[in-house]
């Protein structure tokens, strides 16, 4: 499915009114999480599954 636009099914995919809303960018800060690792986490993914990784 792609993802670019969700509009179309938000009344059956949206979190339901009891749940709140994620703040990313602090719950990756408080794992240590910079650009750098993410890209690193990302490349190890791939890695796992036997794709190249990524160049230098």
């Amino acid at each position: 499915m792609w993802a670019q636009e969700w509009g179309a099914i938000n009344d059956i995919a949206a979190f339901g009114p009891a749940v709140s809303a994620v703040d990313l960018d602090a719950a990756l800060k408080a794992k240590g999480y910079d650009e750098i690792k993410m890209v690193k986490t990302g490349e190890a993914f791939f890695s796992s599954l036997g794709f190249a990784p990524l160049p230098e």
